[in-house]
């Protein structure tokens, strides 16, 4: 049977492969950029860990107001915007000879993400009205930026560009080309007077957050996905410091394995197991997931480092529980936000990353007094945990 396009507004698909290219550039540099502090200013791996630590805060403070404001003021101005900003920081990036410049573009690229992600996710909803194609873009959208975080490093290493000045210029001019294509898509195909009709229906700052504070299904939302990105910052900090102590020799290749091993389960099983939960009830896929990610848990907690293909098969489950779980709960997540304050709703859904900063602390410090057994035991009830808000969640929704 011949596969056939998704019926998308073209402003989806313009907005999708831009998703990918933009998340390629930023993956060419990002997961490099900590080299490049230790190796031109000799920074130490606390303050550069203060640094990184700072931008994932500042953006999702950042990334409730932008939402809001792409509620009032429209999605393309703020993504326009947030554009402009992403070339000009990194190309300051290329550029920056100091630790404070690094540190202040540093800011910025949090400050960035928040402008454009909210926005984006919000207004991808607003172009797809039908429940059925609006879920699929979701999927679609998650799937580009895994393509695009998983491709990016590997480009970068390819061209021989990371932690280079050169490297940061590339990216600047991805998001260049991206806001280029986005004005003239915008000229061609015009978003109509639904949406603006819309736009006039969001409120200020301050109802906004007073609505959004007293909304009981998307406070526990928060609280579940938080408890749940504390136990996913697991996977790139404590997780490769185990291995890597476990098995001296071979332990860094093992982490490196199991992190192409989560790529590409999660790009080759995304779609089939949408296809497959399809007809289901949104909530059940989503309760299989969360307790695949503690088994997964459970299994990283009991598994000796020398038996590698033992932590590929795990890794696996956990990869299932995270491509079930995490599109499913955007989809959640757009279903609860009203059509007025979807970008609000998203912007302040951001918070749950803090999760993934605080739980880099509160693994490292269990597994320095502890020891790894405790940790992912500890860490797998911390899912469960987070399993259970979410359940209170979906029973106050459809209550």
């Amino acid at each position: 049977m011949r596969w056939k396009p998704p019926k998308f507004h073209p402003m989806v698909w313009i907005l999708l492969f831009g998703y990918f290219f933009s998340r390629t550039g930023y993956y060419m540099v990002w997961p490099f950029f900590a080299v490049v502090l230790k190796e031109k200013f000799g920074m130490s791996a606390m303050n550069i860990g203060l640094i990184l630590g700072v931008e994932i805060f500042v953006g999702c403070l950042v990334s409730f107001y932008a939402g809001n404001l792409s509620d009032r003021f429209g999605r393309n101005n703020i993504i326009y915007f947030a554009l402009v900003v992403y070339t000009a920081t990194f190309t300051g990036l290329a550029t920056a000879d100091s630790v404070i410049l690094f540190l202040f573009f540093s800011v910025l690229v949090g400050i960035c993400n928040a402008l454009f992600e909210a926005p984006a996710r919000a207004f991808l909803a607003d172009l797809t009205p039908e429940q059925d194609l609006r879920e699929l873009a979701i999927n679609a959208r998650y799937f580009c930026a895994n393509l695009g975080t998983i491709l990016g490093p590997l480009i970068g290493i390819w061209l021989g560009l990371t932690a280079q000045a050169e490297t940061f210029f590339v990216t600047a001019g991805i998001y260049f080309g991206f806001l280029f294509i986005l004005i003239l898509g915008f000229i061609k195909y015009p978003i109509g007077s639904a949406h603006e009709a819309m736009l006039g229906q969001s409120t200020d700052l301050k109802s906004t957050f007073n609505i959004i504070r007293k909304d009981g299904v998307f406070v526990r939302y928060i609280i579940a996905m938080t408890l749940c990105m504390v136990a996913y910052g697991q996977i790139d900090s404590t997780l490769v410091l185990h291995l890597s102590s476990a098995n001296p020799e071979k332990g860094t290749w093992l982490f490196a394995t199991l992190i192409s091993i989560n790529g590409l389960t999660i790009i080759l099983f995304q779609f089939p197991l949408t296809s497959l939960f399809q007809k289901k009830h949104l909530y059940s896929p989503v309760k299989f997931g969360f307790v695949l990610l503690a088994v997964g848990f459970i299994l990283f907690a009991v598994l000796p480092a020398q038996l590698m293909w033992v932590w590929w098969a795990a890794m696996i489950i956990f990869s299932f529980g995270e491509v079930i779980v995490f599109p499913n709960s955007q989809i959640f997540l757009d279903r609860i936000a009203p059509d007025h304050l979807r970008g609000s709703y998203f912007g302040a859904a951001f918070i749950f990353r803090t999760g993934r900063s605080f739980g880099t602390v509160l693994g490292g410090f269990i597994l320095d007094y502890l020891g790894r057994t405790y940790l992912f035991i500890i860490i797998a009830g911390i899912v469960l945990l987070s399993l259970y808000f979410y359940d209170l969640s979906h029973k106050r929704f459809s209550g």
